[in-house]
């Protein structure tokens, strides 16, 4: 059993080369390299500096989210969320 967390991460907490306003997760530690075949981190971290925080809309982050290399032949499912609305907009890759 664990009684203590391994790691968290914190929105507005600048660190690890993140701006304020996004975090980005995907199935590699982000404290490791992400691995050359697999670079989905990178490619979304790229694409939402390019946005930019003002531009952020459902849409655009679905832009980002279908980007090649973020959506990948491996991606099995895509959701954007806006709790504040109850908002969802989901895929199903099959």
């Amino acid at each position: 059993e664990r009684d203590f967390t391994v790691d968290t991460w914190r929105l507005n907490a600048t660190s690890g080369g993140y701006p304020d306003w996004f975090l980005v997760e995907t199935n590699y530690d982000h404290w490791e390299p992400a691995p050359g075949q697999d670079d989905r981190r990178d490619v979304a971290i790229g694409a939402l500096n390019a946005l930019g925080s003002g531009n952020l809309t459902q849409d655009s982050l679905r832009g980002v989210m279908l980007t090649p290399k973020v959506l990948n032949p491996h991606t099995v499912y895509t959701a954007v969320m806006n709790p504040s609305t109850g908002e969802l907009n989901a895929t199903l890759w099959v």
